[in-house]
């Protein structure tokens, strides 16, 4: 399914170097014991053969849960909360999340990523609500 949407928009997936998965703060990580974004990312880098990169990006601060925010208090919960690890200059990065509700944390990575020298970020999310 996402194949056929990247090629009704055009996307060529061999255009991209990284699959970066949104990820999850280690204490959430901890508690929940798994991250959804990067268990979807691991399968869409097998299925296109883009090298997986879950040590690119990370969160500083163990942030409340978005599910119950409003759309100005979601933006402030991950304003500045990301931070990117490794230089990504000149690279094309696939930024996957599970989620798209106001787009807050898509947002603050992406910025975070374009910091750092992102060339291109397509995001990608598996549902929106």
């Amino acid at each position: 399914l996402i194949e056929i949407s990247f090629k009704h928009n055009g996307i060529e997936t061999e255009d991209f170097d990284y699959i970066v998965p949104v990820p999850l703060h280690p204490g959430r990580l901890k508690d929940r014991g798994y991250n959804q974004s990067s268990l979807i990312a691991e399968k869409l880098s097998q299925y296109f053969q883009i090298e997986l990169r879950d040590d690119i990006i990370h969160t500083i601060n163990f942030t409340a849960s978005q599910t119950k925010l409003d759309r100005g208090r979601r933006y402030q919960n991950v304003k500045d909360n990301f931070r990117a690890a490794k230089d990504v200059k000149d690279r094309n990065i696939i930024l996957l999340d599970d989620i798209f509700t106001t787009g807050s944390t898509i947002q603050s990575c992406s910025r975070e990523l374009k910091s750092k020298g992102a060339k291109n970020i397509l995001a990608v999310t598996l549902a929106r609500a």
